[in-house]
């Protein structure tokens, strides 16, 4: 799309840097904050966070605490259901 180069080059993004979804920005932003000793105790995030299953692996892969938002379109069930 020539409308975004344009405007990627006029905000002076190298071409190499592409897109990061948002909650991999998060899960960066936490990993950078940790490394300056801050303890996160609890880790609290909207439905545009809690709905990407790869938000919430990433938190559990780091031991922290959460409460986030899911949306109603998602469902859950026990581990051992199959569906039919």
């Amino acid at each position: 799309d020539p409308v975004k180069v344009a405007r990627r080059t006029r905000c002076g993004i190298p071409d190499q840097v592409g897109h990061v979804e948002k909650w991999q920005l998060a899960l960066d932003m936490i990993d950078e904050t940790r490394t300056w000793g801050i303890d996160i105790p609890l880790v609290v995030a909207d439905a545009g966070y809690g709905d990407a299953a790869a938000f919430r692996n990433g938190l559990e892969e780091r031991n922290l605490p959460y409460a986030v938002g899911i949306s109603g379109r998602h469902t859950a069930h026990p581990a051992d259901a199959r569906p039919v």
